[in-house]
């Protein structure tokens, strides 16, 4: 996407015009997991109502229940992809990558309106992003830096680029602010790759960083 240029922001009304649907603004990083698409939006009438469901592009079958495509049909999707081994993979593991393969492509849509408006959150993309990192993760046993230094393989003193997910202000005797971190595949709160949550408070020096121009928001 680096040829679509910096991030931008545009009004409601902009994002529509763009073809950004109203389900994708509603998502954010707390709603992701139980969002669920609308199947007419993305198939024909006559491929909803077909026995089997709709065969998706990495060769999934994708069911349709009552119109809409959420969590579930996505994970028996992924079961039923070519190269998968069920057995391999947790039903934990598919909800966790699902919220955030949904969040991180409508906030693409948001960032890149006149590019991927109504173009990247789909049924398609989302199963390819499972698959993908079922490939990395799973088949190829690859870690993210985050998860080999939590698992001691690695030095914490290494630099990294980080996501912030969300910022959740929590009333404690000594103010602090819990900061979900999201790196690709793994986050310090909540992951996006591989572990569930790993709950952590940021410490007085982080949180004022917050207001700083370092940090750049999307």
């Amino acid at each position: 996407m680096s040829s679509f240029g910096e991030p931008q922001s545009y009004s409601r009304e902009e994002l529509l015009l763009y073809g950004v649907s109203e389900e994708t603004l509603a998502v954010s990083s707390r709603t992701a997991q139980s969002f669920r698409f609308t199947a007419t939006n993305h198939f024909s009438s006559a491929a909803c109502q077909q026995d089997g469901g709709v065969r998706l592009a990495d060769g999934g079958w994708l069911e349709i229940t009552d119109g809409s495509v959420g969590l579930q049909e996505m994970e028996k999707a992924l079961y039923s992809t070519p190269g998968v081994e069920r057995s391999l993979v947790s039903a934990e593991w598919v909800r966790n990558h699902y919220a955030w393969v949904v969040w991180s492509l409508a906030a693409q849509e948001v960032a890149f309106a006149p590019q991927l408006g109504g173009r990247r959150l789909t049924p398609d993309t989302v199963l390819l992003r499972l698959k993908y990192r079922y490939d990395r993760e799973i088949d190829g046993a690859q870690r993210s830096a985050l998860k080999k230094i939590f698992e001691l393989d690695d030095s914490p003193g290494q630099a990294m680029v980080l996501c912030v997910s969300d910022i959740l202000p929590v009333v404690k005797p000594v103010a602090v602010t819990h900061v979900p971190l999201t790196l690709g595949r793994i986050s310090d709160t909540h992951s996006t790759m591989a572990w569930p949550g790993l709950s952590s408070s940021s410490n007085i020096f982080f949180s004022a960083d917050l207001c700083a121009p370092s940090i750049s928001r999307s």
